[in-house]
């Protein structure tokens, strides 16, 4: 097969492909319908074969789109920011989740800007009314000679 014949079987292919076609029962040969508008099975077939290449442009250019889009990978890009401060951080971070990294050995940000600590007792835990010496003080050996209604008897 000489390559002249095999790129005009294939020219006649592409011009004559129609995914449009319709079947011999679908065409109307109605005089009403003729007056609404074209139904010429000639024209019919030329709207067909002009949709039936228009769709494959499209689906071509979108197979594309698609696979160019696929197959494209970013380049990574190593860029060093000095002088980082938590705001900065904050800001990168929100940009570059993913990629973002800290090879710091050091941290240059004192703690006391990430941790702190509020220390509060509860007001019995520091009453002096607990305390050892408080306790040793209301212990007496002879505390039942006093009343009932003495504080010394009861504390002890």
């Amino acid at each position: 097969m000489n390559y002249k014949a095999a790129f005009h079987w294939l020219y006649e292919q592409i011009y004559n492909y129609n995914i449009f076609i319709l079947e011999e029962t679908e065409y109307n040969d109605d005089e009403e319908e003729e007056e609404e508008g074209e139904t010429d099975p000639a024209s019919v077939l030329k709207q067909q074969k002009y949709t039936t290449w228009l769709y494959t442009l499209l689906l071509i250019v979108s197979c594309y789109i698609l696979l160019y889009t696929a197959f494209m990978k970013p380049e990574d890009r190593k860029i060093t920011v000095f002088d980082v401060t938590p705001v900065v951080f904050e800001q990168l971070y929100r940009d570059h989740a993913e990629t973002l990294s800290c090879p710091c050995s050091t941290i240059t940000v004192p703690f006391k800007n990430f941790v702190f600590n509020i220390i509060t007792h509860h007001p019995v835990c520091e009453s002096i009314f607990i305390s050892k010496e408080w306790i040793e003080a209301l212990h007496l050996e002879n505390a039942s000679r006093y009343g009932t209604d003495d504080f010394r008897t009861t504390a002890s």
